[in-house]
């Protein structure tokens, strides 16, 4: 019988230990070890919503109780904690402070994980003051200097633009050569290292471009030459290739790699000029959106500013073909080819040769097919070059703007 009794109580344990009291039973008592935490945001700049994301996992419900430097009084807690851990309306002043946790556990010895964090606030609001013209006055296809101070340093920004001297940002305003004429504007955002934001808005007005025509006769040595059969099937190429430019240009790099001004990538004669009407076997089918320039075969083509080679390669229509990243958003592209001298991903200086002119692709003589886009838009590249060469005179004028 004793035996019966004591076989009844082992079966009634395990019954107990393996059901769902005794499993939460056995986690309330037999843990012995504090919750293990991960904890991001270590150094960090915060505006004046503080968010700091963390992981606590244990056996048994985590707790948090938290306090920033030595304000005991701010002591809060939460039963159930969540990430990311949010300090919001705290009086805390601009500066270094540090946050104490204490993670503990639901068991039966409340076992605890406590940690600092170190970390900063800037509540200072970002302010932004136009310089300049009330009005901006552009026209299609072109790339205008929309001058802003501010009175702190910005770290990032809305649209393309970069910091010319400190506090003083130089915003591209790029008009599609498409653009209707008429009074536009846009709205501008940008944020300084603690994430205060503030917003600007800025008016320009567009004019009309006078376009011009340009004939080009294509035949099937040209098609020959493509691989495509016919005039409908080389124009589908070149929505291709446009897609995968505009692919490429899409992306914005926030490292800066050029420095102003911008450079002619090459001698020669002007054949072509941006916004031409190309008009293939009598009809108008696209925009010209480049700088053609003839020279003898083989001419070196130099990079008309630093950057990233983000393309080299052969692009169908454009023939042996090189995309330069230069940073924020500025990209520029060199086409019809004869050799490159660049690979995918090499850094490049201004004036650097990376190429030879020829005639690959889609091209009647030999010539270098040059075009500048600015946060993916054509524009004129001609006048973009310009605007920069006045740099110097235009920088010093809106430094010197009250």
């Amino acid at each position: 019988m004793k035996k019966l009794g004591l076989v009844a109580i082992l079966f009634g344990l395990g019954v107990f230990v393996f059901s769902v009291p005794g499993k939460a039973f056995f986690r309330y008592s037999w843990d012995f070890s504090g919750p293990t935490v991960n904890l991001e945001g270590d150094g960090k700049l915060f505006a004046a919503k503080v968010l700091i994301p963390f992981v606590a996992r244990d056996k048994n419900p985590v707790h948090l109780s938290y306090f920033v430097d030595d304000k005991i009084h701010l002591t809060k807690e939460l039963r159930s904690p969540t990430s990311p851990l949010v300090l919001e309306g705290w009086d805390l002043e601009d500066g270094r402070h540090t946050l104490h946790l204490t993670f503990f556990d639901g068991s039966l010895w409340g076992n605890e994980t406590t940690m600092e964090l170190a970390f900063r606030t800037d509540t200072t609001p970002l302010k932004l003051l136009s310089v300049g013209d009330e009005i901006l006055w552009t026209q299609q296809g072109e790339t205008h200097f929309a001058w802003i101070k501010a009175n702190k340093e910005v770290v990032g920004g809305s649209g393309s633009w970069f910091e010319a001297a400190p506090r003083l940002l130089c915003s591209l305003l790029m008009v599609p050569i498409d653009e209707e004429p008429g009074m536009r504007e846009r709205e501008l955002t940008f944020w300084d290292e603690a994430g205060n934001r503030a917003k600007i808005v800025q008016r320009y007005k567009v004019r009309r471009y006078k376009l011009k025509q340009g004939k080009v006769n294509l035949g099937q040595n040209l098609f020959q030459k493509l691989g495509v059969s016919g005039f409908e099937e080389q124009e589908r190429l070149r929505s291709e290739n446009n897609a995968f430019i505009g692919q490429v240009a899409a992306k914005v790099t926030q490292e800066r790699y050029f420095d102003p001004p911008f450079l002619i990538p090459s001698v020669g004669s002007r054949t072509s000029r941006f916004g031409q009407n190309r008009i293939y076997n009598g009809k108008v089918w696209h925009r010209h959106l480049a700088l053609d320039l003839a020279h003898t075969d083989g001419a070196k083509i130099g990079a008309t500013n630093g950057g990233k080679v983000a393309f080299a390669g052969p692009l169908g229509i454009y023939g042996n073909c090189v995309i330069l990243d230069h940073g924020r958003g500025i990209y520029s592209l060199y086409a019809h080819n004869k050799r490159l001298l660049v690979n995918n991903g090499e850094s490049v200086k201004k004036g650097q040769p990376i190429a030879e002119m020829g005639a690959t692709g889609l091209a009647g003589g030999v010539h270098l097919h040059f075009s500048i886009l600015v946060g993916g838009v054509y524009v004129n590249p001609d006048q973009f070059i310009q605007k920069f060469r006045k740099w110097d005179d235009d920088l010093k004028k809106r430094q010197d703007a009250k």
